[in-house]
């Protein structure tokens, strides 16, 4: 390609059904029953409703809302499973001008109370959790109680109808701000690559509190087609016979599961079109489908854009990568020169919502970064991965959904992760987690890896996935699997023999990784009268995994030396800036603290610093501490400032020592002068690094008999 820029075809001559939905001005529903009052809006067990019969619940709860106490700009929460009842409530929101906020029915009471203070929510409904002292409007239990006094409502394209949490897979989640305009654009874009009208029906197979789900519901909405509710008495298999689903949304786990389902084929389904999710798929699959008459579609998509960006039938590479189609009609694509994809277009998000307040970080031409790699392949794209997931392992980069789709090509293997854990010589390496096969395959996975990808990208381990609640979620936690895999890591190197491994320089290292070594004047965790079990707590920002192999690559150059075994160099996992150290905490103050950053450093921005070097403290000729520099603009300055303000709040003192932003490299076992350590006289420099500072984290330092250890209590990430 040319252009690295694309945008999707304005119109489609072989579908049109465009032309058959509602103006922006007309709510979508009443639209559909005066064109289609018969038609089959819901199917639910041995439930079905018209939409004449889903437009007469719908106005009555909208009437019911009204009486309650709520009206058109106040945002109402919901907290349970998919359900027609949530459905007819989440329109009844849309026609009153409720904002509403499906959440995650499994979000324990604290999280759903965060959730409701972020968004600054005026109800909230649940069908089995209550909020204990929340003081805005409950709805209750059974919502058929839900009926006021017939109203009128007006209809505004405009407005925000609906804020999405982001999955938060590498971060914070957000809170995603949409109008119906933005879901209009998107439904009818997607309307052009798959045929959706009266007489079809889409599965309902993602939840309502996922951009995927509201997808669904709208585009069904705005064609007339069928939504179907999956019967859990029933298989998946069961459902698309009996149904007779013409439409699916699965991830290639799924459909694996369902075509070795016994007796299961799609020719005795009616599903003509297969979305695929969750970036994966196997070409032996789809193959296997296309066989048996169904269009299999591939796409890349956000919460952001309302879903789909880009859909279309896949192309296979030999790579084990593949496309995700091409950019429909309501959006553009941009790929920058780094790789970064980047969007724009009529279902773009109208901001992050915090209390009613919307901000959207475009870059200078109006584009919306998406943090996601990919590139051009024809008029198709083909997605990479995430940025924030690469990594560095011996100078090479490594990014690992490039691994991931190897092993997923693997019989038996359902899920594959992978995740960069520290290494003496190489900074770091990957380690894949698996999940629905034997990890013992170590050897047989590893060949059939190094026989498509480059030796540096095997994984040197492969761990069982883990079972508490990972599984579960729509997508990975990538930085919580990558602390897990850290964790054994430490667990590991402890039982192991050592000595008769690798030597006692890799003993040094294995012991510093398991004690996280902690620089006195970092974290205070160091001091003497600091007894075992004593906690503290500091709040710091971490230093990027790749760079921090590269730093540590670079100043272990100077050992081993004749006083190596007085020298404690921090692993790279540790490599840290502290804002400001806290000292020995109660759970009531870190709580507080806690709650003040995440509010104080959601609206505060990303910014770049510079590293200046080695120094020494507390000075040149008692060199107790070695450091990596870091040159302290106005930026940091701020976040310091923001920090102190945080700790004043939560009671702490004033902090009296001079702020000297710096990563600690290494710390000696006693005080000395310089000349007592060889490794801090020898003539060297760190070239310049650039940092981005896009997280800061709350962290605690935990004494014990063998040494302290950080604990990340929980991470901020900075808009």
């Amino acid at each position: 390609m040319n252009s690295s820029t694309l945008s999707g075809p304005a119109t489609n001559p072989d579908h049109t059904y465009q032309d058959q939905t509602p103006r922006a001005d007309q709510c979508p529903l009443e639209w559909q029953v005066s064109h289609n009052p018969d038609g089959l809006a819901i199917m639910a067990g041995e439930l079905y409703w018209t939409w004449q019969e889903l437009e007469r619940r719908v106005q009555t709860m909208a009437c019911g809302l009204r009486a309650h106490g709520l009206s058109g700009g106040d945002v109402l929460a919901l907290s349970c499973a998919n359900s027609p009842m949530q459905m007819v409530l989440i329109l009844a929101c849309l026609r009153v001008g409720i904002v509403v906020l499906p959440l995650n029915p499994r979000f324990p009471e604290e999280k759903v109370r965060s959730a409701l203070e972020l968004a600054g929510a005026s109800g909230f409904w649940s069908d089995d959790l209550s909020v204990s002292g929340w003081d805005g409007i409950t709805l209750p239990d059974s919502l058929h109680k839900l009926e006021g006094e017939p109203q009128t409502f007006t209809w505004d394209d405009s407005r925000v109808c609906t804020l999405v949490m982001t999955s938060g897979s590498s971060g914070f989640p957000r809170m995603v701000a949409h109008c119906f305009a933005n879901h209009r654009a998107s439904a009818l874009a997607s309307g052009k690559v798959i045929p959706l009208g009266v007489g079809d029906s889409w599965l309902l197979s993602l939840p309502l509190f996922h951009i995927g789900g509201l997808a669904t519901m709208f585009r069904c909405l705005l064609s007339g087609a069928a939504i179907v509710f999956p019967d859990h008495r029933s298989n998946l298999a069961q459902t698309l016979i009996k149904r007779q689903v013409t439409h699916v949304s699965m991830v290639n786990t799924q459909l694996f599961r369902l075509l070795k389902t016994e007796g299961f084929a799609f020719e005795k389904s009616a599903v003509r079109y297969l979305l695929m999710g969750g970036g994966y798929v196997s070409g032996a699959l789809a193959e296997q489908c296309q066989r048996e008459g169904v269009t299999v579609l591939t796409s890349y998509g956000m919460t952001e854009m309302g879903s789909q960006i880009c859909t279309g039938e896949p192309v296979f590479l030999a790579s084990g990568a593949l496309t995700s189609g091409k950019p429909l009609s309501h959006c553009e694509v941009h790929i920058a020169d780094d790789g970064e994809v980047q969007v724009r277009g009529q279902s773009l998000f109208c901001g992050y919502w915090k209390q009613g307040e919307l901000t959207r970080h475009l870059n200078d031409n109006g584009w919306f970064c998406t943090g996601d790699t990919g590139l051009w392949l024809g008029d198709k794209i083909q997605i990479n991965g995430r940025i924030d997931s690469q990594f560095i392992s011996g100078g090479e980069n490594i990014q690992p959904e490039a691994i991931e789709r190897i092993l997923l090509e693997i019989s038996g293997i359902e899920q594959a992760v992978v995740v960069p854990v520290p290494h003496l010589e190489y900074g770091q390496r990957p380690v894949a987690f698996i999940k629905g096969a034997d990890c013992q395959q170590k050897a047989l996975w590893q060949s059939h890896i190094r026989n498509r990808l480059p030796g540096f990208m095997v994984p040197d381990q492969f761990l069982p996935w883990p079972n508490a609640g990972k599984g579960s979620q729509l997508k990975v936690n990538r930085r919580e699997l990558e602390q897990l895999a850290l964790k054994l890591q430490a667990e590991t190197c402890r039982q192991e023999d050592v000595h008769r491994v690798s030597g006692p320089v890799l003993e040094q290292t294995m012991i510093d990784n398991s004690n996280a070594a902690v620089s006195a004047d970092d974290d205070g965790a160091g001091q003497s009268d600091a007894s075992p079990g004593t906690s503290r707590a500091f709040i710091a920002f971490m230093l990027p995994l790749d760079l921090a192999a590269a730093v540590h690559k670079k100043v272990r150059r100077f050992g081993p030396s004749s006083d190596t075994r007085r020298i404690r160099w921090t692993p790279p996992q540790n490599f840290h800036l502290t804002l400001r150290f806290l000292g020995e905490s109660t759970p009531e103050q870190l709580q507080i603290v806690a709650d003040e950053l995440r509010i104080r450093l959601s609206d505060f921005q990303r910014f770049v610093c510079m590293s200046g070097g080695v120094e020494y403290l507390p000075n040149h000729n008692h060199p107790r501490v070695m450091t990596l520099k870091i040159h302290s603009g106005r930026r940091m300055e701020d976040l310091h400032s923001l920090c102190e303000e945080v700790a004043s709040k939560a009671g702490f003192g004033p902090d009296n020592r001079l702020f000297r932003p710096h990563v600690t490299l290494a710390r000696t076992q006693d005080t000395g002068k310089r000349d007592t350590y060889a490794a801090f006289t020898v003539p060297w420099r760190l070239p310049g690094y650039r940092l981005q500072v896009g997280e800061v984290a709350l962290v605690s330092s935990e004494l014990s008999h063998d040494g302290s250890r950080y604990q990340i209590l929980e991470s901020f990430p900075l808009a």
